[in-house]
């Protein structure tokens, strides 16, 4: 099975995924540094040398940056306060913000405190988080560390941020785990997991088919509208639960190529001996009743070739399965019918194979 074969589990669909939930964390940053006190809080730790800010030195140099910025960007307009302010920080001085006023430390010992009008404090935090949120969508290599910094900031205005930072944390793992192999190992453990009991039990019950095209709608969904649930499959262990084992599989380890290969290998030899052995008893039992009903009764019975019947039912269920399927995914895959088609029929032969 081809990872394209599951919209939005392709590597240009990831990728899109990835830069909209930047964007989506850059804006939460923004929204959230602009109203508060949260600007000034961490402009404090940006200034302050100890470790119990607990955030590291990459973050803090982006959150000492921004402050600056934000003065130099007030001073273009023509504010002198934020001039000098901005001028100090640039030669090395230190900074506290109490409310509205900013005091900076200069490396003789030096200090002057400037108080900001209401306006002033505006602008300043308007410019401040811009500046930070700027630098989270436009730099990944500290998106790491600006990620861990507000992971660590507690208080319900920070929710946001924290909602946006896991959808990016999931869909940058789900780049690095997505793969032409990945994905019906993925939906074999979503399958076993029993978090969607139709799903399982449809597949313990024989209608594999349909367990499949389920799971795959909902993977196809979930790429979408809910990454984090998406990758809590790629990056699975085993499911041991016997209640949702799918024959076997639970004894094996599925990612192990190897014992896969040679559990997949005695199965298709158990499945053609049994299929041998119930072919046989099945013309022999028609042959039984033919003879045995038209001896009594001097009517025929045709049963037909037992061969031909069980490929037409074995093919009539894949029809049927794949309709199903290409019902939802004309609207989900923009109409392509093929598309919806091959993804039942691939998925089908990598997990059941």
């Amino acid at each position: 099975m081809n990872s394209a074969n599951i919209t939005g589990l392709d590597a240009s669909s990831i990728k899109t995924m990835q830069s909209s939930a930047s964007n989506d964390v850059s804006k939460a940053i923004g929204d959230t540094l602009k109203t508060g006190r949260t600007s000034q809080d961490i402009a404090n730790m940006a200034f302050d040398h100890s470790s119990s800010h607990g955030i590291n030195a990459q973050a803090q140099e982006v959150f000492k940056a921004s402050a600056t910025k934000a003065f130099d960007k007030m001073a273009q307009a023509g504010d002198t306060k934020a001039s000098e302010i901005s001028g100090a920080l640039k030669a090395g001085a230190n900074m506290v913000v109490v409310g509205s006023e900013f005091s900076v430390t200069e490396k003789d010992g030096t200090s002057r405190t400037y108080t900001l009008s209401d306006k002033e404090m505006e602008q300043w935090n308007k410019e401040f988080a811009n500046n930070v949120s700027s630098t989270y969508s436009n730099d990944s290599s500290v998106r790491a560390s600006l990620n861990n910094a507000f992971s660590t900031f507690t208080g319900k205005e920070f929710s946001q941020v924290h909602s946006a930072i896991d959808k990016y944390s999931s869909t940058e793992s789900l780049s690095q785990n997505v793969n032409v192999n990945s994905i019906p190992k993925a939906l074999n453990d979503y399958i076993k997991s029993g978090d969607n009991t139709e799903i399982t039990n449809a597949w313990n019950t024989g209608n594999k088919n349909h367990a499949i095209t389920m799971a795959m709608n909902d993977f196809q969904n979930w790429a979408v509208n809910n990454p984090q649930q998406l990758s809590k499959y790629f990056n699975a262990g085993e499911f041991d639960n016997p209640s949702n084992n799918i024959g076997e599989i639970s004894n094996k380890n599925y990612h192990a190529s190897g014992e896969v290969a040679s559990f997949n290998n005695s199965n298709i030899s158990k499945v053609d001996g049994s299929a041998t052995k119930h072919a046989d008893q099945y013309q022999n039992n028609v042959k039984t009743l033919k003879e045995g009903h038209q001896d009594q009764t001097g009517q025929s019975t045709t049963w037909g070739d037992s061969s031909g019947n069980t490929q037409k039912e074995v093919s009539s269920g894949l029809q049927n399965t794949e309709k199903d399927f290409k019902d939802g995914a004309v609207k989900r895959t923009g109409g392509n019918i093929v598309k919806g088609s091959k993804m039942v029929t691939d998925a089908f032969a990598e997990i059941t194979k």
